[in-house]
């Protein structure tokens, strides 16, 4: 039996327990424990950033993915977001009440809509943007491992595309 020792302190804070490997699918399990682990302890410090911030976590991600999209329909962003359409209507409605979007129908199609940041919204969406906790946690990467980073990441968000149903 092969234990992998923990390589730094944070990899005990992310309470993960030295990777015994007995077989070789003990690899992989080992590594998608580290990764989920690792997501979710990302995921939790950007949520507690934004709401120091006064910013709901989904009105974040809402407000980033309509200026990525640039402006976009109710079922381009339900498509995008992987949400259902009524979903996206209820969170849209709240952000509009809040002043963050607007409706603005479309001219081709008169009984669709576009959603389009305020100004508010955009100001909103720049704070955001400020939130760097991932940016802090890669920081010490060179430039060749954020690169190689990125092709794995890319590897398997291909590969993850496939296998969805």
């Amino acid at each position: 039996m092969k234990t992998t020792p923990l390589k730094h302190k944070a990899l005990e804070y992310l309470n993960l327990p030295s990777l015994v490997i007995r077989e070789p699918s003990d690899v992989n399990r080992n590594l998608e424990i580290l990764f989920i682990r690792t997501f979710h302890f990302i995921e939790g410090a950007i949520k507690n950033e934004l709401r120091k911030k006064g910013i709901p976590p989904k009105i974040a991600a809402m407000l980033a993915e309509i200026y990525w999209l640039n402006s976009p329909s109710p079922m381009e962003l339900a498509k995008f977001s992987r949400r259902k359409p009524q979903t996206i209507t209820a969170i849209v409605n709240r952000m509009e009440m809040k002043g963050l979007v607007k409706k603005v129908i479309n001219e081709r199609k008169k009984n669709t809509y576009k959603i389009c940041l305020t100004p508010k919204g955009l100001s909103t969406y720049q704070r955001v943007l400020k939130v760097d906790v991932f940016d802090r946690s890669v920081q010490t990467l060179s430039e060749k491992k954020l690169e190689q980073f990125r092709e794995c990441l890319e590897e398997i968000a291909i590969q993850v595309e496939k296998l969805r149903i």
